[in-house]
């Protein structure tokens, strides 16, 4: 089961890593970062970046990046004061199922989530979560569901600070007219997610068809 919890104002240890992986040809930065939870872990954060420069490398491998530590920090900044602390144990079962959804194996999460952000983010993605893989919808109709019909653009600004792209899919959320507009990591990758859901959406059809 998928859990989700939200959480405001809280000083935390954050526990992060960054994973290089291979998707759809070419190399990417998969960024995660969890707390811990009574005797599980929480997801707060989860993203697929294109690398940056070499020279932003501050500790070395899978230690960290400033612009993506610092993209971190932003993410989180409704958390109150957070001190990161590298470690890929933490975020091994984060990193497993991001893979395996990268490679067409996965479809749904089985991770417990605990994100941060005003009221409306939160019903913006509360309402992401309930979006099918494989299916696309509207801005306008995520500011419909969350009772503000004309703010399409909030939901964009919304979507923007998902601090958990990927699981909480934002991906999935298109421009009225059909257009790929409005994604963090770059239209580029939202481009090969939704083709990679609707290629395997596809192949499930056929199959059970």
């Amino acid at each position: 089961m998928f859990g989700l919890e939200m959480y405001q104002g809280y000083d935390l240890d954050v526990f992060y890593w960054i994973e290089p992986v291979s998707f759809m040809g070419e190399d990417y930065n998969l960024l995660t970062a969890s707390v811990d939870h009574d005797i599980d872990r929480m997801v707060v954060y989860c993203a697929l970046r294109k690398p940056v420069p070499p020279n932003y490398a501050i500790i070395g491998f899978g230690q960290g990046h400033e612009e993506y530590l610092a993209e971190l920090r932003n993410s989180l900044r409704h958390a109150g004061t957070v001190r990161l602390v590298p470690d890929h144990a933490a975020n091994l079962q984060t990193i497993r199922q991001v893979l395996e959804y990268l490679d067409g194996r996965r479809r749904d999460f089985a991770l417990r989530l605990r994100l941060f952000g005003t009221e409306f983010q939160q019903k913006v993605w509360r309402e992401l979560l309930k979006i099918p893989y494989g299916v696309t919808i509207s801005y306008g109709d995520i500011a419909y569901a969350v009772g503000n019909r004309k703010g399409a653009r909030a939901v964009g600004m919304a979507n923007n600070r998902n601090p958990v792209s990927l699981i909480v899919p934002c991906h999935r959320v298109i421009g009225k007219n059909g257009k790929l507009v409005g994604y963090g990591g770059g239209l580029d990758i939202k481009e090969k997610l939704l083709s990679l859901e609707k290629m395997n959406a596809e192949i499930s059809v056929t199959c059970t068809g």
